[in-house]
């Protein structure tokens, strides 16, 4: 968002350089805001005066309600991403992530602290903790290998496990896709930034025409 202040210029200050296109601002509605002295305040107030609202008059008889009671604010009408990069990718498999957001990373450098359970005495203090795990492993032991010589072992007697090979994922035809990585300021949104790369509307209705 821009700053609180701003000013009108005119023809002679646009000559002297000091000014481009992106230091141009639409104010958001409040008290302490200036409208341009142009037509583009009359749209300003002929779309508030649609919906029965004034934005230089306090016409709600609770102050808060009223427009006036808000400051107001700028905001660019063009903003340069910061910290620009970008890089292009061939890929296979489209179910693969191309790139690591920051949740992975995060997940990456969290150590993982592992449960441990306590082993209560109930009065036998002194004496061995009993190991589940063990028992575990030697019944699974008893289990695959009999003493009855005529009898094998369970997991030959299993029908063997079919394996079945993934699929080349080499043989399929590599997309491309486009990385981006850039900084914007508060109040500017990434995916404003993709509509006017791709030229293309983000509303809800055309994104679902994509799918059909």
């Amino acid at each position: 968002m821009a700053s609180a202040f701003s000013q009108v210029i005119t023809a002679s200050d646009i000559s002297t350089g000091n000014y481009t296109i992106e230091d141009v601002v639409l104010p958001m509605p409040g008290s302490r805001i200036i409208y341009p002295m142009n037509e583009v305040a009359d749209i300003y107030h002929d779309m508030a005066k649609k919906d029965g609202i004034s934005l230089t008059e306090s016409v709600h008889n609770i102050k808060e309600f009223s427009i006036t009671s808000m400051t107001g604010s700028y905001r660019r009408v063009f903003q340069k991403p910061i910290n620009f990069q970008w890089d292009l990718l061939l890929y296979t498999d489209g179910n693969l992530a191309l790139s690591e957001t920051d949740i992975d990373k995060i997940a990456k450098t969290k150590p993982v602290n592992p449960v441990k359970e306590e082993n209560p005495t109930n009065g036998t203090e002194g004496e061995e903790p009993f190991n589940h795990l063990e028992q575990l492993e030697s019944f699974e032991d008893e289990k695959k290998f009999s003493t009855n010589d005529n009898e094998v072992e369970d997991s030959r007697e299993a029908e063997p496990t079919q394996v079945h090979s993934p699929p080349d994922l080499n043989s399929q035809e590599p997309q491309k896709a486009l990385k981006l990585a850039f900084t914007l300021p508060a109040s500017c949104y990434a995916t404003m930034a993709i509509r006017e790369l791709l030229k293309t509307s983000t509303s809800v209705a055309f994104h679902k025409t994509l799918n059909q």
